[in-house]
């Protein structure tokens, strides 16, 4: 009996000689995006789950196989470009498009943890206070070494800059909040030109500007007009050094609570003021408490304001009137009941728990995934310690995770494709996965020998692949049909 050969040596030309010979254009015109025999929802979503909540839940699951997934079509070739039948290929997915973020110091222990789960995006904290404390006087070194910004990339997590614009009276120098705003707008270009060039080519995200419409982040005090200026010149500065690099804007509390003037508001001023950017970051900080220290000392509780998921997911809708790419730039909520009145704080009736948590991060992550125009999520805080929503961490302590965090990890895997196929007698194999970096596994069925190549998956859309065998291999022989007695 003959058999083929599929010699390591040669791997190379099959990598070499593999090409993507394009797009062939929107699944949806070429067919449904969601196609006949998908599979049907399959998350059991707990009884306590309010109805409203769990018919939007169930229809974010139905979405998410069009809003998430496209197809790439693997066709291949022997050495003479003749279409061979029964090649086994295998595809694996090894980095998403979206990002799964956690905004957290850099921790070997947690974030070692984190990038196993699938967490491939994250945070440095560029603040004015941080950074350059006074004229000229950089201490960036610090905060990339506090955020791991010379470590984590080379763990496959890439880094949005936040906050360099984020006008609170802790995180802008004292100097700064005594100029006028002729003064205050150039020492804003000058400041941000001066921090986009120092960390150019580390970062995929630009957050210029943090909580611009907020009252205790709004240029001190000053009016919108103000801050709308400002934005304008923190944008320039960094278009200036960086024309690349995607900017966005982030708000708090998407509906506006405690806002003078309300995020979608303040984004139709910005918007008219014809200001360069790309993103809108979302921090959702619903439904949850935090506490902090008062002017006299004290600790003092502070409830976030109550809104359902599936006003959440309304208001994601109102958004996307603006054309703007949407980052879910902070999510968090807490794992133990609010301190002073155990009965107000919780979802679903139920008071906050470990596992009412880790439900409520199931249930968001399903919500905004199935969003077309969400591109990220970032959980706020990995450990207890540092977080922001009193026990909104994903951890207790390093080495410690909460049921949230196996959670994060259960969805992301769930939303990892890997799949496999032989070729039809036209040499073609047709996989459908989530956006992302895959690798192709050509694999010798007779001797297992193996090798990978390179593809990609881009949400709705049909991708080819075309693979050129090499001259050595040889399809093997036909199955011989038994003749007529």
């Amino acid at each position: 009996m003959r058999r083929h050969s599929f010699v390591h040596s040669l791997f190379i030309t099959v990598v070499t000689s593999t090409h993507v010979v394009g797009c062939a254009g929107q699944l949806d015109a070429v067919r449904p995006v969601m196609p006949e025999g998908a599979t049907e929802v399959s998350t059991a979503w707990p009884a306590y789950v309010t109805d409203d909540d769990r018919a939007m839940l169930e229809d974010a699951e139905r979405r998410i196989d069009s809003s998430r997934k496209g197809e790439v079509l693997l066709v291949v070739r022997d050495a003479r470009g003749i279409a061979v039948e029964g090649v086994q290929l295998e595809l694996s997915q090894v980095r998403h498009d979206f990002k799964f973020g956690v905004e957290e110091a850099f921790t070997p222990a947690v974030w070692g943890q984190l990038v196993r789960a699938g967490v491939n995006h994250g945070t440095v904290i560029a603040d004015w206070t941080g950074t350059e404390p006074q004229p000229d006087n950089w201490t960036l070194e610090a905060v990339e070494a506090s955020y791991g910004a010379h470590v984590l990339p080379d763990m496959g997590v890439d880094l949005r800059a936040s906050a360099a614009l984020w006008m609170t009276p802790e995180r802008t120098p004292e100097h700064i909040r005594r100029l006028d705003a002729t003064a205050l707008r150039a020492a804003v270009e000058r400041h941000v030109r001066g921090l986009a060039t120092r960390l150019r080519g580390n970062i995929i995200l630009w957050d210029a500007l943090r909580e611009p419409n907020a009252e205790w982040a709004s240029a001190l005090g000053r009016d919108p007009n103000l801050m709308v200026s400002l934005a304008v010149a923190a944008a320039e500065a960094v278009r200036s050094v960086d024309s690349v690099t995607p900017i966005g804007v982030s708000f708090t509390h998407p509906f506006g609570e405690g806002q003078a003037i309300t995020p979608l508001a303040f984004l139709k001023r910005l918007t008219d003021a014809a200001l360069d950017f790309d993103v809108v970051g979302l921090e959702v900080y619903y439904n949850g408490y935090k506490r902090s220290k008062s002017d006299a000392g004290k600790t003092v509780s502070e409830l976030m304001p109550r809104r359902s998921i599936a006003e959440l997911a309304e208001i994601l809708s109102e958004f996307d009137r603006f054309g703007k790419t949407l980052h879910i730039s902070g999510i968090s909520v807490p794992s133990v009941p609010y301190p002073t009145d155990r009965a107000i704080a919780g979802y679903w009736g139920r008071r906050w728990s470990e596992a009412l948590q880790a439900d409520y991060l199931r249930a968001f992550y399903t919500m905004a995934f199935a969003h077309a125009s969400v591109k990220a999520i970032v959980w706020k805080d990995a450990l207890d310690s540092s977080a922001t929503i009193e026990h909104g961490g994903l951890f207790r302590k390093p080495g410690s995770p909460k049921p949230a965090f196996f959670a994060l990890r259960n969805l992301i895997r769930g939303w990892t494709t890997n799949d496999a196929g032989v070729t039809d007698i036209e040499g073609r194999l047709r996989l459908r996965g989530f956006a992302g970096d895959y690798q192709v596994t050509v694999r010798d069925t007779l001797t297992g020998e193996a090798t990978t190549l390179p593809a990609r998956i881009r949400e709705g859309e049909l991708d080819t692949l075309t693979i050129d065998l090499p001259e050595t291999w040889l399809p093997p022989e036909p199955i011989p049909v038994a003749s007529e007695p």
